[in-house]
């Protein structure tokens, strides 16, 4: 990491202010790098519950394709299933109470 001061010397400028020429499909990859990266962040903070600003909307889902959406849902599954693993037994039965009332009475109400 470049510190602040490090990047207003005029040294830094010299080497590091020009202009940098890739080729093609490196600047395509590093692109597909960067958007993953992001998307990976975002989801990160989603499943953290970090904050609402975070949580996909409804309308925000409406947006996502199904093959994206399914890959979310099985995120979430896995993140609940390790979670659960590492609480200890009587928090573990809590838990799966809970979620098993959760969608008993979503499945009853469709």
């Amino acid at each position: 990491m470049i510190d602040d001061e490090v990047k207003n010397t005029d040294k830094f400028f010299e080497e590091f202010g020009k202009q940098v020429t890739i080729p093609l499909h490196e600047y395509e990859y590093y692109q597909s790098l960067s958007k993953e990266y992001s998307k990976l962040k975002i989801d990160f903070l989603e499943y953290m519950g970090y904050d609402d600003a975070f949580l996909k909307t409804e309308k925000g889902l409406n947006k996502l394709k199904r093959k994206e959406l399914v890959s979310t849902i099985i995120q979430q599954r896995l993140v609940i299933r390790k979670l659960i693993q590492e609480l200890e037994p009587s928090k573990r039965e809590e838990y799966l109470n809970f979620l098993d009332g959760l969608y008993m009475n979503k499945r009853e109400s469709t």
